[in-house]
């Protein structure tokens, strides 16, 4: 039904993604669909989710163990074609720790609704150009990006079929009869993070 909708790909994120007792059954069947698949986990659980690419959470807020981070890097890069680590960059400290994990990608996010860290011209400059990423909430206060996507090409989805523009925001639209209808009301959503608009 999506795709004949146009979806194309499917970002599964949580909470914790891996606590769903039919997670590999989902993203086998969605990977079957031909969606493109990617997964956003702590990596605290190891299952063998059929993903293009699977994210690992590691900063000073999801407080992992590093070795168990290590770890699931290692077991999900033996069977997906992509691995990434997201950070929450608090500081240039644990950004550098998190830098010596053997990902292919390394996105940079924000801390929200309010974030104290500043120094993103230092934080960039730690990473290979070829492996960052930027949150799109970033990118948009940085002036990378004059508006954000998210709402534009893409929505967000709860578990209780509610839907945004993306997860950051509260306001929701209950998922009605079909696709287009719950989409054209999702682009109306006003993105309440006013943060975005501040200087850095």
């Amino acid at each position: 039904m999506w795709r004949k909708s146009g979806v194309c790909s499917l970002a599964i994120g949580g909470g914790e993604p891996m606590l769903h007792p039919d997670i590999v059954r989902i993203t086998r069947e969605a990977k079957w669909l031909g969606y493109y698949v990617a997964v956003t986990t702590n990596g605290t659980m190891q299952k063998r989710v059929c993903a293009d690419r699977v994210h690992i959470s590691f900063d000073e807020i999801h407080m992992t163990d590093y070795e168990k981070i290590r770890q699931s890097l290692r077991f999900f890069k033996s069977f997906v074609s992509k691995v990434g680590v997201n950070h929450i960059v608090t500081n240039l400290k644990s950004l550098k720790r998190a830098l010596q994990l053997p990902a292919d990608t390394f996105t940079l996010l924000m801390e929200k609704p309010e974030s104290s860290f500043n120094d993103w011209e230092k934080a960039f400059a730690q990473v290979p150009k070829h492996k960052l990423w930027i949150d799109a909430c970033l990118a948009v206060k940085l002036g990378i990006r004059k508006t954000c996507k998210q709402g534009i090409t893409s929505m967000s989805l709860n578990a209780k079929y509610e839907a945004s523009k993306c997860s950051n925001i509260k306001e929701k639209v209950p998922y009605h009869i079909s696709l287009e209808e719950t989409f054209e009301k999702v682009k109306h959503q006003k993105c309440p993070l006013n943060f975005l608009n501040k200087p850095v």
